[in-house]
């Protein structure tokens, strides 16, 4: 019989090889704490006072403040520890030749409030007779040809409330028939017109308002910039189109037709002339590779570009800088905070991770549309899903949203999850600005699952006025945090996210 003391002795030895087990054993990565850890609120606000200062230029590609932008972004990576490639790109900034103008029995109209090509409009003069068409057409070469087709639309469209289908598609159509030009008459007049005819002299409400604020010698420069970044984000053309094509608008009837409304046989003039200048800018890339064999990516995204510099004033002399602090240097902050917790990390995450800081942005999405039209890793389905991130730092700071859940719902249930982590009550009701509204729609559209996290619109947002002062440090925490944990999740998955469904999620004013 063993004695007292040597049961004691058995027992305690057993206690001491659990607790050395429990101690050795690797506990499970917790992404939330992590993150709280290695995120800086400090260096966060940091970041967003260096995107923002005037040594920077407004970060815009023709003054050449992005390229500054660029090189600072790059070196950032660097300190945090990752590697970085350059994806430059070139795309054209599109204005109206002065001779653009419609003719008609009762006057010329310039483009302005009464008319204004579409944004992928041919170029050429298109003169003759017009036949009117009904509004649910089916082509007919016997009908169009040699003509110039009217059809009316319900209403002008802007970049939220693009018509079904576009009109582009529907002038394509008419051109197949035989057109010679196409005039859309638009019926009621839509203040938020914009979209698929969006040139400088005719823009949406809110980029009106935002003109008006400006010194009267900065105008012109505001409206072209604004005009380019609406035409680029204006649904692309499945074909050529060669003919010219304009929407005409209620203001502008009387003054070309002279009268309400055109009738078959009236002789009109269309002429649409177009100059290209060409603009450079540049994507920055860097990787951190994942623990696994697999070689696919989850890809974070910003765009680093804001406006620019106004031309000089009699108010500002020197002009006057876009800092870009909430928009979008909130969401650069934060792209570079999510990168060093991730590199920080004890472990590397089961995927790699591509962090992508893509320029030309406000003009129409330029730098991710290159990306995801040449970049190898898309092309060969190597990018399991994006999170692109812009503007984090204004609104109440317990409040965010995630853009996309209609077109890849489960990616959303991460972003949302993930941020819901993070302290921050998650909404998901914006979703009819997913199309065209940031750079995650040419990842969508190139079959990549792609979701938005941003804090929203606000009242300095495209203006002057958007300053670091007002981003908030604390929201920008959370919402790095929330990333963070949403993209180490979406690396653990063993399977992978279906592809991105495209449903039209109405304005929500569209009944």
């Amino acid at each position: 019989m063993r004695s007292p003391f040597f049961l004691g002795a058995c027992l305690a030895l057993a206690f001491l090889a659990l607790v050395s087990a429990a101690r050795t054993r690797p506990r499970e990565f917790d992404p939330a704490s992590h993150s709280r850890r290695w995120i800086s609120r400090g260096r966060l606000a940091a970041d967003v006072e260096r995107l923002a200062s005037p040594d920077l230029r407004g970060r815009g590609e023709v003054e050449g403040g992005a390229a500054l932008a660029a090189y600072w972004i790059e070196q950032r990576f660097h300190e945090i520890g990752l590697q970085t490639e350059r994806l430059p790109f070139t795309f054209s900034f599109r204005d109206l030749a002065p001779e653009t103008a419609l003719k008609g029995p009762g006057g010329e109209l310039s483009c302005g409030p009464g008319f204004a090509p579409l944004s992928w409009s041919g170029q050429g003069v298109a003169e003759g007779p017009v036949v009117l068409g009904p509004s649910g057409f089916e082509p007919s070469l016997n009908f169009y040809a040699g003509k110039i087709a009217v059809v009316s639309v319900g209403a002008a469209p802007g970049m939220y409330r693009t018509l079904h289908p576009p009109l582009i598609e529907r002038a394509l159509a008419l051109q197949d028939a035989g057109a010679t030009g196409v005039l859309f008459l638009s019926a009621p007049e839509d203040p938020e017109a914009g979209g698929e005819a969006a040139w400088p002299a005719h823009l949406s409400a809110y980029a009106e308002a935002g003109i008006a604020k400006e010194p009267v010698e900065a105008r012109a420069w505001f409206r072209r910039r604004s005009a380019c970044g609406s035409q680029a984000r204006a649904p692309r053309p499945s074909g050529w189109l060669r003919i010219p094509a304009a929407i005409v608008f209620p203001a502008g009837r009387q003054a070309v037709f002279g009268r309400p409304d055109p009738v078959d046989g009236l002789q009109v003039r269309l002429t649409v002339r177009i100059t290209e200048t060409p603009v450079h800018g540049q994507n920055i890339l860097a990787i951190l590779p994942g623990a696994g064999a697999d070689d696919h990516l989850v890809l974070i995204s910003a765009h680093y570009d804001s406006h620019g510099i106004q031309p000089p004033s009699r108010d500002y002399p020197g002009g006057r800088v876009f800092p870009g602090a909430c928009d979008n240097g909130s969401g650069v902050a934060v792209l570079l905070a999510v990168a060093e917790a991730f590199h920080r990390a004890p472990t590397p995450p089961p995927r790699g991770i591509l962090f992508a800081a893509f320029g030309g942005e406000e003009l129409g999405l330029q730098g991710s549309r290159v990306f995801a039209a040449t970049d190898r890793r898309v092309r060969e389905g190597r990018i399991t899903a994006d999170i692109n991130v812009d503007m984090t730092g204004r609104g109440a700071v317990e409040e965010a949203y995630v853009v996309g859940a209609t077109h890849s719902p489960r990616l959303a249930d991460f972003a949302a999850d993930g941020l819901a982590r993070a302290g921050l009550t998650v909404k998901t009701s914006i979703d009819f600005s997913f199309p065209h509204g940031s750079d995650h729609w040419p990842l969508d559209q190139a079959g990549v699952p792609a979701v938005l996290v941003t804090c929203s619109r606000f009242a300095e947002r495209d203006r002057p006025e958007d300053v670091p002062d007002l981003v908030n440090a604390e929201k920008m925490f959370r919402m790095a945090a929330g990333v963070f944990t949403a993209a180490w999740r979406v690396s653990a998955l063993s399977d992978r996210f279906p592809p991105p469904m495209q449903i039209w999620t109405p304005f929500p004013e569209r009944k």
